[in-house]
Protein backbone atom coordinates (compact mmCIF):
# COMPACT_ATOMS: atom_id res chain seq x y z
CA UNK A 1 0.00 0.00 0.00
CA UNK A 2 2.77 2.21 0.57
CA UNK A 3 4.24 1.86 -3.08
CA UNK A 4 0.10 2.29 -4.25
CA UNK A 5 0.08 5.83 -2.33
CA UNK A 6 3.20 7.03 -4.05
CA UNK A 7 1.22 7.21 -7.15
CA UNK A 8 -1.79 9.33 -5.99
CA UNK A 9 -1.88 13.29 -6.16
CA UNK A 10 -0.38 14.82 -3.23
CA UNK A 11 -2.07 16.70 -0.43
CA UNK A 12 0.48 19.93 -0.57
CA UNK A 13 3.73 21.10 -1.87
CA UNK A 14 6.59 23.16 -0.24
CA UNK A 15 9.35 24.24 -2.91
CA UNK A 16 12.67 24.43 -0.18
CA UNK A 17 16.02 26.26 -1.53
CA UNK A 18 17.04 23.05 -3.24
CA UNK A 19 13.78 22.71 -5.27
CA UNK A 20 14.48 26.59 -6.84
CA UNK A 21 18.24 25.52 -7.28
CA UNK A 22 17.10 22.14 -8.97
CA UNK A 23 14.42 23.79 -11.20
CA UNK A 24 16.86 26.44 -12.43
CA UNK A 25 19.64 24.10 -13.16
CA UNK A 26 17.36 21.80 -15.05
CA UNK A 27 16.61 25.13 -16.95
CA UNK A 28 20.34 26.01 -16.98
CA UNK A 29 21.13 22.06 -18.54
CA UNK A 30 18.17 22.63 -20.86
CA UNK A 31 19.12 25.77 -22.24
CA UNK A 32 22.67 24.28 -22.71
CA UNK A 33 21.21 21.24 -24.77
CA UNK A 34 19.34 23.25 -26.80
CA UNK A 35 21.89 25.62 -27.90
CA UNK A 36 23.86 22.80 -29.75
CA UNK A 37 21.29 22.15 -32.52
CA UNK A 38 21.98 26.26 -33.81
CA UNK A 39 25.54 26.08 -32.56
CA UNK A 40 25.95 23.69 -34.79
CA UNK A 41 25.22 25.19 -38.08
CA UNK A 42 27.21 28.12 -37.11
CA UNK A 43 30.60 25.62 -36.60
CA UNK A 44 29.68 24.30 -39.57
CA UNK A 45 30.09 27.71 -41.44
CA UNK A 46 32.90 28.45 -39.71
CA UNK A 47 34.56 24.66 -39.86
CA UNK A 48 32.89 24.36 -43.82
CA UNK A 49 32.10 20.91 -42.20
CA UNK A 50 29.79 18.06 -44.34
CA UNK A 51 25.91 17.78 -43.15
CA UNK A 52 27.07 14.51 -41.85
CA UNK A 53 29.44 15.74 -39.70
CA UNK A 54 27.51 18.48 -38.30
CA UNK A 55 24.64 15.90 -37.52
CA UNK A 56 27.46 14.05 -35.92
CA UNK A 57 27.27 17.00 -32.76
CA UNK A 58 24.45 16.09 -31.35
CA UNK A 59 24.92 12.75 -31.75
CA UNK A 60 27.80 12.89 -29.80
CA UNK A 61 25.71 14.54 -27.04
CA UNK A 62 23.32 11.54 -27.18
CA UNK A 63 26.25 8.99 -26.94
CA UNK A 64 27.39 10.65 -23.99
CA UNK A 65 24.16 10.84 -22.47
CA UNK A 66 23.72 6.68 -23.45
CA UNK A 67 26.90 5.44 -21.92
CA UNK A 68 26.65 7.56 -18.64
CA UNK A 69 23.34 6.22 -17.98
CA UNK A 70 24.35 2.81 -19.12
CA UNK A 71 26.63 3.24 -15.51
CA UNK A 72 23.66 3.62 -13.76
CA UNK A 73 24.39 4.75 -10.35
CA UNK A 74 27.60 3.72 -10.58
CA UNK A 75 28.86 8.02 -10.50
CA UNK A 76 27.56 8.20 -7.30
CA UNK A 77 28.47 5.54 -5.52
CA UNK A 78 31.57 7.31 -5.96
CA UNK A 79 31.08 10.88 -5.94
CA UNK A 80 28.13 12.58 -3.80
CA UNK A 81 24.97 13.94 -4.96
CA UNK A 82 26.62 17.33 -4.25
CA UNK A 83 29.54 16.90 -6.41
CA UNK A 84 27.90 15.68 -9.16
CA UNK A 85 25.25 18.53 -8.83
CA UNK A 86 28.08 21.49 -9.11
CA UNK A 87 30.66 19.66 -10.67
CA UNK A 88 28.65 18.31 -13.47
CA UNK A 89 27.28 22.13 -14.28
CA UNK A 90 30.71 23.25 -14.49
CA UNK A 91 31.66 20.31 -16.71
CA UNK A 92 28.90 21.15 -18.85
CA UNK A 93 29.96 24.71 -19.42
CA UNK A 94 33.28 23.72 -19.58
CA UNK A 95 32.25 21.32 -23.14
CA UNK A 96 30.51 24.10 -24.40
CA UNK A 97 33.41 26.55 -24.11
CA UNK A 98 35.35 24.33 -25.96
CA UNK A 99 32.69 23.76 -28.69
CA UNK A 100 32.89 27.41 -28.89
CA UNK A 101 36.44 28.36 -29.67
CA UNK A 102 36.96 24.81 -31.58
CA UNK A 103 39.53 25.00 -34.05
CA UNK A 104 38.53 21.44 -35.44
CA UNK A 105 36.20 19.17 -35.87
CA UNK A 106 37.51 16.73 -33.46
CA UNK A 107 37.59 18.97 -30.95
CA UNK A 108 34.14 20.38 -31.10
CA UNK A 109 32.73 16.54 -31.11
CA UNK A 110 34.74 16.34 -27.71
CA UNK A 111 32.81 19.50 -26.56
CA UNK A 112 29.73 18.17 -27.72
CA UNK A 113 30.71 14.65 -25.98
CA UNK A 114 31.92 16.43 -22.83
CA UNK A 115 28.36 18.00 -22.49
CA UNK A 116 26.37 15.53 -22.83
CA UNK A 117 28.49 13.43 -19.95
CA UNK A 118 28.07 16.03 -17.65
CA UNK A 119 24.94 16.91 -18.53
CA UNK A 120 23.64 13.43 -17.71
CA UNK A 121 25.95 13.96 -14.33
CA UNK A 122 23.61 16.81 -13.47
CA UNK A 123 20.75 15.73 -14.51
CA UNK A 124 20.49 12.70 -12.75
CA UNK A 125 21.83 14.39 -9.82
CA UNK A 126 18.80 16.84 -10.19
CA UNK A 127 16.17 14.32 -10.24
CA UNK A 128 17.66 12.11 -8.07
CA UNK A 129 17.36 14.82 -5.17
CA UNK A 130 13.92 16.31 -6.01
CA UNK A 131 12.74 12.95 -6.05
CA UNK A 132 14.14 12.07 -2.59
CA UNK A 133 13.80 15.64 -1.02
CA UNK A 134 9.52 15.44 -2.53
CA UNK A 135 9.05 11.78 -2.26
CA UNK A 136 5.30 11.36 -2.72
CA UNK A 137 5.04 14.87 -4.27
CA UNK A 138 7.58 14.15 -6.58
CA UNK A 139 5.44 14.59 -9.88
CA UNK A 140 4.77 17.92 -9.13
CA UNK A 141 8.40 18.69 -8.62
CA UNK A 142 9.24 17.22 -11.16
CA UNK A 143 6.68 18.61 -13.26
CA UNK A 144 7.24 21.99 -12.61
CA UNK A 145 11.49 21.42 -13.20
CA UNK A 146 10.48 20.61 -16.68
CA UNK A 147 8.51 23.82 -17.00
CA UNK A 148 11.81 25.37 -16.14
CA UNK A 149 13.74 23.41 -18.76
CA UNK A 150 11.15 24.30 -21.71
CA UNK A 151 11.68 28.19 -20.92
CA UNK A 152 15.00 27.54 -20.92
CA UNK A 153 15.30 25.62 -24.35
CA UNK A 154 12.59 27.95 -25.56
CA UNK A 155 14.69 31.18 -24.67
CA UNK A 156 17.51 29.95 -27.03
CA UNK A 157 16.85 31.03 -30.20
CA UNK A 158 15.89 34.32 -28.30
CA UNK A 159 19.42 34.68 -26.66
CA UNK A 160 21.09 33.26 -30.11
CA UNK A 161 19.36 35.89 -32.16
CA UNK A 162 19.81 38.76 -29.81
CA UNK A 163 23.34 38.54 -30.14
CA UNK A 164 23.77 38.03 -33.17
CA UNK A 165 21.11 41.33 -33.94
CA UNK A 166 23.61 43.10 -31.67
CA UNK A 167 26.81 42.25 -33.35
CA UNK A 168 28.12 40.31 -30.55
CA UNK A 169 29.01 37.45 -32.30
CA UNK A 170 27.07 34.21 -31.49
CA UNK A 171 29.62 32.61 -29.26
CA UNK A 172 28.76 35.25 -27.07
CA UNK A 173 25.33 32.98 -26.04
CA UNK A 174 27.72 31.34 -23.69
CA UNK A 175 27.96 33.74 -21.45
CA UNK A 176 24.26 33.38 -20.77
CA UNK A 177 24.40 30.11 -19.23
CA UNK A 178 28.13 30.57 -17.41
CA UNK A 179 26.22 33.95 -16.01
CA UNK A 180 23.23 31.63 -14.74
CA UNK A 181 25.77 29.03 -13.13
CA UNK A 182 28.03 32.29 -11.13
CA UNK A 183 24.47 33.45 -9.98
CA UNK A 184 22.91 30.19 -8.97
CA UNK A 185 26.61 28.92 -7.30
CA UNK A 186 26.52 32.44 -5.36
CA UNK A 187 23.01 32.14 -3.98
CA UNK A 188 22.13 28.38 -3.21
CA UNK A 189 25.99 26.81 -2.69
CA UNK A 190 25.45 26.43 1.13
CA UNK A 191 22.26 25.00 0.50
CA UNK A 192 22.43 20.80 1.41
CA UNK A 193 21.64 19.09 -0.86
CA UNK A 194 19.46 15.82 -0.47
CA UNK A 195 21.82 12.68 -0.65
CA UNK A 196 20.54 9.02 -1.70
CA UNK A 197 19.19 6.73 1.14
CA UNK A 198 21.43 4.56 1.09
CA UNK A 199 20.86 2.90 3.90
CA UNK A 200 17.43 1.93 3.22
CA UNK A 201 18.50 1.06 -0.05
CA UNK A 202 20.88 -1.49 1.31
CA UNK A 203 17.77 -2.74 3.95
CA UNK A 204 15.92 -4.25 0.93
CA UNK A 205 18.81 -6.63 -0.06
CA UNK A 206 17.71 -6.15 -3.63
CA UNK A 207 18.73 -8.63 -6.39
CA UNK A 208 16.53 -7.58 -9.50
CA UNK A 209 14.91 -4.96 -10.93
CA UNK A 210 11.06 -4.79 -10.73
CA UNK A 211 8.94 -5.70 -14.09
CA UNK A 212 6.91 -2.79 -13.36
CA UNK A 213 10.07 -0.57 -13.78
CA UNK A 214 10.68 -1.97 -17.48
CA UNK A 215 7.01 -1.25 -18.62
CA UNK A 216 7.57 2.29 -17.18
CA UNK A 217 11.01 2.65 -18.69
CA UNK A 218 9.88 1.39 -22.39
CA UNK A 219 7.35 3.92 -22.02
CA UNK A 220 9.32 6.72 -21.38
CA UNK A 221 11.99 5.43 -24.34
CA UNK A 222 8.73 5.62 -26.41
CA UNK A 223 7.50 9.05 -25.61
CA UNK A 224 11.22 10.40 -26.02
CA UNK A 225 12.08 9.31 -28.82
CA UNK A 226 8.35 10.58 -29.96
CA UNK A 227 9.06 13.94 -28.66
CA UNK A 228 12.41 14.19 -30.31
CA UNK A 229 10.95 13.09 -33.52
CA UNK A 230 8.95 16.24 -33.53
CA UNK A 231 11.66 18.33 -32.39
CA UNK A 232 13.67 17.47 -35.43
CA UNK A 233 11.74 16.69 -38.22
CA UNK A 234 8.63 18.50 -37.85
CA UNK A 235 10.03 21.26 -39.80
CA UNK A 236 10.41 19.08 -42.42
CA UNK A 237 6.69 17.95 -42.54
CA UNK A 238 5.55 21.57 -42.32
CA UNK A 239 7.71 22.37 -45.51
CA UNK A 240 6.46 19.18 -47.11
CA UNK A 241 3.13 21.06 -47.51
CA UNK A 242 4.36 23.47 -49.90
CA UNK A 243 2.82 26.40 -48.37
CA UNK A 244 5.55 27.40 -46.07
CA UNK A 245 9.12 28.05 -46.73
CA UNK A 246 11.88 26.69 -45.29
CA UNK A 247 12.71 29.14 -42.77
CA UNK A 248 8.83 29.51 -41.83
CA UNK A 249 8.64 26.18 -41.78
CA UNK A 250 11.64 26.44 -38.65
CA UNK A 251 10.06 29.12 -37.40
CA UNK A 252 6.89 27.34 -36.59
CA UNK A 253 8.30 24.48 -35.13
CA UNK A 254 8.33 27.16 -32.00
CA UNK A 255 5.00 26.46 -31.45
CA UNK A 256 5.47 23.04 -30.12
CA UNK A 257 8.07 24.22 -27.90
CA UNK A 258 5.38 27.24 -25.98
CA UNK A 259 2.92 24.15 -26.27
CA UNK A 260 5.23 22.16 -24.16
CA UNK A 261 5.77 25.29 -21.86
CA UNK A 262 1.70 25.51 -21.39
CA UNK A 263 1.60 21.92 -21.05
CA UNK A 264 3.81 21.31 -18.22
CA UNK A 265 2.50 24.54 -16.35
CA UNK A 266 -0.68 22.61 -16.46
CA UNK A 267 0.45 19.33 -15.69
CA UNK A 268 2.35 20.92 -12.53
CA UNK A 269 -1.23 22.02 -11.62
CA UNK A 270 -2.94 18.38 -12.29
CA UNK A 271 -0.37 16.44 -10.36
CA UNK A 272 -1.71 17.94 -6.66
CA UNK A 273 -5.25 16.66 -7.88
CA UNK A 274 -5.16 13.27 -10.38
CA UNK A 275 -3.02 10.31 -9.89
CA UNK A 276 -0.03 9.71 -12.43
CA UNK A 277 -1.35 6.77 -14.51
CA UNK A 278 -4.19 8.37 -15.44
CA UNK A 279 -2.73 11.56 -15.99
CA UNK A 280 -0.53 10.20 -18.04
CA UNK A 281 -3.30 8.48 -20.31
CA UNK A 282 -4.82 11.50 -21.02
CA UNK A 283 -1.63 13.44 -21.88
CA UNK A 284 -0.70 10.28 -24.49
CA UNK A 285 -4.69 10.80 -25.70
CA UNK A 286 -4.11 14.90 -26.32
CA UNK A 287 -0.40 13.92 -27.88
CA UNK A 288 -2.86 11.37 -29.97
CA UNK A 289 -5.35 13.88 -31.46
CA UNK A 290 -2.57 16.43 -31.83
CA UNK A 291 -0.75 14.28 -33.80
CA UNK A 292 -3.43 12.85 -35.76
CA UNK A 293 -4.44 16.89 -37.51
CA UNK A 294 -0.40 17.42 -37.57
CA UNK A 295 0.13 14.37 -39.66
CA UNK A 296 -2.60 13.29 -41.86
CA UNK A 297 -4.42 17.18 -42.07
CA UNK A 298 -4.15 19.16 -45.35
CA UNK A 299 -5.05 22.05 -44.29
CA UNK A 300 -2.48 24.02 -42.88
CA UNK A 301 -3.84 25.66 -39.86
CA UNK A 302 -5.18 22.00 -38.45
CA UNK A 303 -1.24 21.17 -39.12
CA UNK A 304 -0.53 23.78 -36.88
CA UNK A 305 -3.31 23.19 -34.39
CA UNK A 306 -2.44 19.70 -34.12
CA UNK A 307 1.65 20.51 -33.87
CA UNK A 308 0.04 22.58 -30.71
CA UNK A 309 -1.86 19.72 -29.41
CA UNK A 310 0.98 17.57 -29.84
CA UNK A 311 3.57 20.03 -27.49
CA UNK A 312 1.27 20.19 -25.31
CA UNK A 313 0.39 16.20 -24.81
CA UNK A 314 4.02 15.11 -24.92
CA UNK A 315 5.32 17.84 -22.77
CA UNK A 316 4.68 16.01 -19.48
CA UNK A 317 5.48 11.85 -20.29
CA UNK A 318 8.92 12.29 -19.42
CA UNK A 319 8.43 13.78 -15.88
CA UNK A 320 5.27 11.82 -15.32
CA UNK A 321 6.59 8.79 -16.08
CA UNK A 322 10.16 9.24 -14.16
CA UNK A 323 7.81 9.89 -11.35
CA UNK A 324 5.79 6.74 -11.35
CA UNK A 325 9.30 4.94 -12.13
CA UNK A 326 10.81 6.43 -8.87
CA UNK A 327 7.98 5.47 -6.87
CA UNK A 328 8.49 2.33 -7.27
CA UNK A 329 11.77 2.22 -5.46
CA UNK A 330 12.08 5.57 -3.60
CA UNK A 331 14.91 4.31 -2.28
CA UNK A 332 17.09 3.95 -5.58
CA UNK A 333 16.63 6.97 -7.21
CA UNK A 334 20.17 7.50 -8.34
CA UNK A 335 19.86 4.07 -10.11
CA UNK A 336 16.80 4.76 -11.57
CA UNK A 337 17.92 8.21 -12.99
CA UNK A 338 20.89 6.62 -14.37
CA UNK A 339 19.15 3.85 -15.93
CA UNK A 340 16.42 6.58 -17.48
CA UNK A 341 19.41 8.65 -18.50
CA UNK A 342 20.77 5.54 -20.61
CA UNK A 343 17.17 5.29 -22.07
CA UNK A 344 16.62 8.87 -23.30
CA UNK A 345 20.10 8.32 -24.91
CA UNK A 346 18.67 5.33 -26.69
CA UNK A 347 16.01 7.41 -27.49
CA UNK A 348 17.50 10.65 -28.70
CA UNK A 349 20.47 8.90 -30.90
CA UNK A 350 18.17 6.17 -32.99
CA UNK A 351 14.74 7.57 -32.86
CA UNK A 352 15.80 10.71 -35.45
CA UNK A 353 18.13 8.80 -36.99
CA UNK A 354 15.54 5.85 -37.74
CA UNK A 355 12.99 8.72 -39.24
CA UNK A 356 15.57 10.06 -41.49
CA UNK A 357 16.48 7.06 -42.43
CA UNK A 358 12.89 6.15 -43.49
CA UNK A 359 12.59 9.96 -45.12
CA UNK A 360 15.17 9.01 -47.54
CA UNK A 361 13.63 5.76 -48.46
CA UNK A 362 9.77 6.46 -48.42
CA UNK A 363 9.23 10.23 -47.75
CA UNK A 364 8.81 12.64 -44.73
CA UNK A 365 5.07 11.74 -44.98
CA UNK A 366 5.54 8.36 -44.79
CA UNK A 367 8.47 8.00 -42.71
CA UNK A 368 6.50 9.93 -40.19
CA UNK A 369 4.57 6.47 -39.81
CA UNK A 370 7.09 5.66 -37.27
CA UNK A 371 5.46 7.98 -34.35
CA UNK A 372 1.95 6.11 -34.30
CA UNK A 373 3.78 3.04 -33.75
CA UNK A 374 5.87 4.53 -30.72
CA UNK A 375 2.50 6.19 -29.77
CA UNK A 376 0.18 2.88 -29.25
CA UNK A 377 3.47 1.61 -27.47
CA UNK A 378 3.94 3.88 -25.24
CA UNK A 379 -0.16 3.85 -24.16
CA UNK A 380 -0.19 -0.47 -24.24
CA UNK A 381 2.84 0.15 -21.50
CA UNK A 382 1.16 2.93 -19.69
CA UNK A 383 -1.79 1.06 -19.53
CA UNK A 384 -0.18 -2.20 -18.06
CA UNK A 385 1.51 0.34 -15.54
CA UNK A 386 -1.98 1.83 -14.46
CA UNK A 387 -3.50 -2.45 -14.00
CA UNK A 388 -0.63 -3.80 -12.26
CA UNK A 389 -0.39 -0.60 -9.76
CA UNK A 390 -4.24 0.56 -9.77
CA UNK A 391 -5.16 -2.50 -8.31
CA UNK A 392 -3.14 -2.88 -5.33
CA UNK A 393 -2.23 -6.34 -5.75
CA UNK A 394 1.65 -5.23 -6.54
CA UNK A 395 2.41 -3.86 -3.31
CA UNK A 396 5.22 -6.05 -2.93
CA UNK A 397 8.26 -5.97 -5.32
CA UNK A 398 10.57 -7.98 -6.80
CA UNK A 399 14.40 -6.88 -5.55
CA UNK A 400 16.18 -4.34 -7.79
CA UNK A 401 20.09 -3.76 -7.79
Amino acid sequence: MRHLAALLPPSSFVRTGFTWSAYLMLGYYAFLQAALGPLALFLQAELHLTYTQTSLLPSAFALATLLVGLLGDAPARIFRRRTRFWGGAIGMWIGIGLLMVSPSFVLALLGSFLMGAFGTVVRTAIEGGLADLHQGQRATALTEANVIASIGATSVPLFIGGWQALELGWRSASFVPLLVLIFLYWRFRHLKVPEQREQEAQKQKQHSVPFIFWLCWLAMVCSVAMEWCMIVWSAALLKNTEVLSVNEAATSVSFFFVAEVLGRLIGSRLTSKIAITPLLLVALSITALGFSLFWLSPLLPLKLGGLVLTGLGIANLYPLILSAALSINPARANATSGRFAFGVGVAIFTAPLMLGRLADVLSIQGAYSVVPVLLVGAFVLTLLVHCLRGDGKHARQAPDT
